[in-house]
């Protein structure tokens, strides 16, 4: 582990770069911006029951791009930047994929659970799904040691 003053430096580190990656992919970027702020204002889903009993679990899936970069600052790896040859922390690593693995079964999942507004509640997942996804590579490569 790492301490707390390291952890918080390489929270905003990888938060920088994410986010720098996120510009940098503008144009996907900007299309699914386009779609979750279409997809949650046009036509004022919030009075659609199905919207409005599950709008927690659609908001709530837009914190886990922040627990995969929590994860990356305190499970980064601990030592000095490491040669490809050493045998990786692979637990680290593989926790990392089970939640973007998991977060993208929720984003396959819940249209088919939310009848009636499929489209609606696929374009308002994605946009987290994507921020999880830009950010999970970066972190893949901090809990590797790589680029440190």
């Amino acid at each position: 582990m790492v301490s707390a003053s390291e952890a918080w430096a390489a929270f905003w580190r990888i938060t920088n770069v994410s986010f720098q990656v996120v510009l940098d992919l503008w144009p996907v970027s900007l299309g699914v911006l386009v779609a979750a702020i279409l997809a949650f204002t046009v036509g004022n889903p919030l009075r659609t029951p199905a919207i409005r009993r599950r709008l927690t679990l659609l908001l709530v899936t837009y914190a886990i791009p922040l627990l995969i970069v929590v994860m990356g600052a305190v499970l980064r790896f601990p030592g000095p930047p490491r040669m490809f040859t050493e045998a990786r922390q692979s637990w680290r690593v593989d926790m990392l994929w089970w939640v973007l693995l998991i977060h993208a079964l929720v984003v396959l999942a819940a249209p088919i659970i939310m009848k009636g507004v499929r489209l609606r509640a696929f374009a308002i997942l994605l946009l987290g799904f994507w921020l999880s996804a830009t950010s999970g590579f970066l972190v893949e490569a901090s809990l590797q040691g790589v680029g440190q």
